[in-house]
């Protein structure tokens, strides 16, 4: 990490200068618009601040405070796309984190850095000018930006970073755009995380999340080759509770028919709770939601998944591994088209748009979704419980090894399934509508329209506490 302490004191300009400095005439509702301030009053407490130079011009509410403005130029950024602007801009960071919090500012333009931005201090907000403000990272190794710390006390609070793009000029092998440890109301908004209509990704991860408190990802377009969004918390369930990723969000790596192997467009890896991803679009990834306890050891706690389209994958949609989450809640979600990307996908067992695996300890909910296009089944549970109600579960097991469209086996209990269309599943080689394994008990199956099946409509070959009757095959 960077001293703080070993840039100097640049100047800075605030709203009381007279050398037409960035606040020169700025309103507080500019500052807001500017987004320093989008995670909550909290910038402004313990800030230094700076007041306009006129308290009755048009358009002010009130005499309070804005915060001070921070604009990278002034300490010598210059934004060409040639210069190192590192020191500079790290420079701004130290400055307003060490008066207590500011809006970090960088105007149009590309920032080449050579070496990963720290941010140590709360109530520090990173802003660009929109999509013609770029940070481009220039090394291979490490991140690009990297907030907080290994211990809790040197986490940060109320960090915002917001309407700007993060790249590289090389190919990274390690690190994420943002990497943030130990983050409490961090929000991320606005940002491309590689250039906009970039199809060949030079980043590694985009956002990792390691430890966090109540954390939002909104709009946020992720593209690199290995993982767009990466979070988890501590293996004693502290740390990793409130996540959120919304508002027409986009996680991806690499284009449709060149997905990177072993990249994930969203993982959860273990004592994450509260967290939901809703509106987004997660797509052309090897495994578009993965679910696990790889990186904690520990047993997710919930996850909601509301709106979304997770369409395109490589291997399974979404895989959730052993012990891997106590609910996971689907709402009005799309699920398709896993196995498009592997040019040797055959069918079932492999790029299922649901997977859960043998040792799942929890709960599947979905509701009103829509399942389809999987070169594999629809949906494939080999342990815990499911609830399937209200989807349309159609034209999975195209590959030509054929699938199902609902297949409960192993392990799988107190489970219905009621009120679905599940039609067109598999091929000649395979393709049953839905499949009652002979481990699988407590269940229903029941009131569904299960027809043009490939193969068989239902097959029941559960245990003695099951009830499979009132479908329309």
């Amino acid at each position: 990490m960077r001293d703080n302490d070993s840039h100097g004191e640049p100047e800075r300009s605030n709203g009381s200068s007279s050398d037409g400095g960035l606040l020169d005439g700025l309103t507080r509702r500019d500052a807001l618009q500017m987004g320093g301030i989008a995670v909550g009053a909290g910038l402004l407490s313990g800030s230094a601040v700076a007041t306009t130079g006129n308290e009755n011009e048009p358009g002010r509410r009130g005499r309070g405070p804005i915060p001070s403005v921070y604009d990278v130029t002034k300490f010598g950024a210059k934004g060409d796309g040639d210069t190192d602007d590192s020191d500079a801009i790290q420079a701004a960071i130290d400055a307003a984190g060490a008066d207590g919090g500011g809006i970090v500012y960088l105007p149009a333009g590309t920032f080449d850095v050579d070496e990963t931005l720290t941010v140590n201090d709360d109530h520090v907000a990173i802003v660009g000018a929109g999509k013609g403000t770029v940070i481009r990272a220039t090394f291979e190794d490490g991140d690009v930006i990297y907030a907080g710390g290994t211990e809790p006390v040197d986490g940060v609070r109320n960090l915002t970073i917001r309407d700007l793009e993060i790249t590289a000029s090389v190919e990274k092998t390690t690190g994420a755009a943002l990497f943030c440890e130990h983050g409490q109301r961090v929000l991320v908004e606005n940002v491309y995380a590689e250039r906009q209509g970039a199809l060949d990704p030079n980043l590694h991860d985009a956002f990792y999340f390691r430890y966090f408190d109540s954390c939002v990802l909104s709009n946020v377009f992720a593209v690199c080759n290995h993982a767009s969004v990466t979070i988890h918390g501590k293996e004693d369930q502290t740390w990793g509770a409130g996540f959120w990723i919304v508002n027409g969000s986009r996680l991806m790596n690499g284009p449709p028919n060149a997905v990177p192997e072993g990249s994930v467009g969203f993982h959860v890896g273990g004592s994450c709770g509260g967290i939901a991803i809703e509106d987004t679009d997660v797509i052309a990834n090897e495994r578009n939601l993965l679910v696990d306890t790889e990186l904690s050891g520990a047993l997710n706690r919930e996850l909601f998944v509301n709106q979304c389209w997770l369409d395109r994958s490589r291997g399974n949609g979404v895989e959730v591994g052993p012990n891997g989450v106590h609910l996971l809640h689907f709402n009005n979600t799309w699920l398709a088209s896993s196995g498009h990307d592997d040019p040797d996908a055959g069918g079932y067992p492999e790029a299922n748009n649901l997977y859960l695996d043998e040792g799942f300890p929890g709960r599947v909910i979905l509701n009103g979704c829509r399942i389809f296009n999987a070169f594999g089944s629809g949906v494939v549970a080999r342990a815990g419980q499911l609830t399937v109600s209200g989807c349309d579960v159609f034209h999975n097991g195209i590959g030509p090894d054929g699938g199902h469209g609902i297949a409960l086996l192993g392990e799988v209990a107190d489970t219905t399934v009621v009120g679905n269309t599940i039609t067109h599943n598999g091929t000649d080689e395979l393709g049953e509508g839905v499949r009652v394994g002979e481990d699988v008990d407590d269940y229903v199956v029941a009131a569904n329209v299960i027809r043009e099946n490939a193969t068989e409509q239902l097959v029941d070959e559960g245990g003695p506490n099951g009830e499979t009757g009132l479908n329309v095959t």
